[in-house]
């Protein structure tokens, strides 16, 4: 009779990656994004103790890589720069000197419109993590805590 061994479990740390975004939400609270299916999970302990899925949302490539960005930068802004040139796929000293030129001729509306449009379909799916992201004027964007 041939024995079934148990398949043992293989854990991925380079699929998953873990922030806490500290003064937006609660401390126990860590926010795990998946990187093979996009996803964004909180997990939040509840009053027995057991951590649970307290909100969880998907994302497309450029909007997860946008997140991704703007967690990283967290607390401070990401600069425009940085989330064009993952939009557009653009190396980043391009992008640079693109943005320079928009500010400089007065057109970082029109230059930025992908991210911005990007950016606000993501504002739907942040909310319910009580997380919203906003523009910091010639700098670039920031997470912050959603408005009730």
């Amino acid at each position: 009779m041939n024995a079934v061994a148990p398949v043992p479990l293989i854990q991925d740390h380079r699929r998953y990656r873990n922030y806490q975004v500290h003064d937006v939400l609660p401390a126990s609270c860590l926010l795990t994004c998946d990187d093979h299916i996009r996803t964004m999970t909180l997990l939040c302990p509840n009053c027995d103790g057991f951590v649970c899925i307290t909100e969880q949302q998907s994302f497309t490539d450029v909007e997860y890589a946008l997140l991704h960005l703007l967690l990283q930068s967290y607390p401070d802004y990401c600069p425009y720069a940085d989330l064009l040139a993952c939009q557009s796929g653009e190396p980043l000293d391009q992008c640079q000197w693109v943005m320079n030129r928009a500010l400089d001729q007065g057109d970082i509306k029109e230059v930025l419109k992908p991210v911005r449009c990007h950016l606000s379909r993501m504002r739907g799916k942040l909310r319910p993590f009580g997380l919203d992201v906003v523009s910091e004027l010639t700098c670039g964007y920031v997470l912050i805590a959603a408005q009730h």
